[in-house]
């Protein structure tokens, strides 16, 4: 009997080792995704400051210049000249 307890014991430390450690990868995870969100921000301010690289005001994505207008083909901004 003291042999069941001892494995059900083992098999629970192991358990828990196991969701901590998928916690603990969760946690990377969402560090990494902070870092690149952060970096792709400042890429965006770069942008921004460029003459050239028209952005949107609603959404942020970048406008496409046609026929003497300016729109943004993912929210439907327009800004005709």
């Amino acid at each position: 009997m003291l042999f069941f307890y001892r494995t059900l014991l083992l098999k629970f430390y192991i358990l828990c080792g196991i969701i901590i450690i998928q916690q603990y990868i969760e946690v990377i995870k969402m560090k990494n995704q902070v870092a690149e969100d952060k970096k792709q921000l400042k890429e965006n301010k770069a942008d921004q400051n460029n003459v050239n690289v028209f952005t949107c005001p609603d959404c942020g994505a970048k406008l496409v210049h046609e026929g003497g207008c300016v729109f943004c083909p993912f929210c439907g901004y327009s800004e005709c000249q």
